[in-house]
Order: structure tokens, then sequence, then C-alpha cells
């Protein structure tokens, strides 16, 4: 089942207005019948795109973020990936 951004930022929100507390990396792989790891991609790339915050190494920190923050552009975010990719590969003397 391929689960869409979406999906996943309703269902946080869902969740902690159901528990008052943030889901699981786990608790949303059960939702969506997906692997730890898929999951945890996603989530990762929601962090990037500012539609979910998250705490490193502290459990079900995970919180949705006002649509208003989010990056929409995806392209911006290509176009600065390619550019930290190309300042990377201009210091290592590959050029």
């Amino acid at each position: 089942m391929k689960v869409t951004e979406r999906e996943i930022y309703d269902e946080v929100w869902k969740f902690i207005n159901e528990n008052a507390y943030s889901p699981s990396i786990r608790d949303l792989c059960k939702r969506f019948h997906v692997s730890t790891s898929t999951m945890q991609k996603r989530v990762e790339s929601m962090c990037f795109k500012r539609m979910l915050t998250k705490k490193k190494g502290i459990a079900r920190s995970l919180l949705p973020l006002p649509e208003s923050e989010w990056k929409n552009d995806v392209g911006v975010l290509h176009t600065k990936q390619q550019e930290e990719q190309g300042r990377y590969a201009s210091s290592s003397g590959r050029d």
C-alpha cells in the first residue's frame, strides 16, 4: 500500500487529538501496514519538507507543523540539494 504524506500528516494530527501524545514510528507502521524503514524514510522526508518535526533520540516527539511552514516547492529543494552536492564534489577534488 502506497501511503501519501498527507495521509501520514493527517494521521499524526488524529493520533495526537485522540491520545494526547505523539505516535511512534511503529504506531504509524501498524496503521498503514508498512515496514519501519519505509515509514522512517517517509517521516524523515516530511521533516525535511517541514511538514513534521521530530526531536532526535526522543521517543514520541513527532509533531505536525502548520501548512504555512511547509516547503512545497520541490524544485527549490532539489536545487539546494544539487548545490550542496556540487560543493562537496568540488571540495573532494573530483572536478
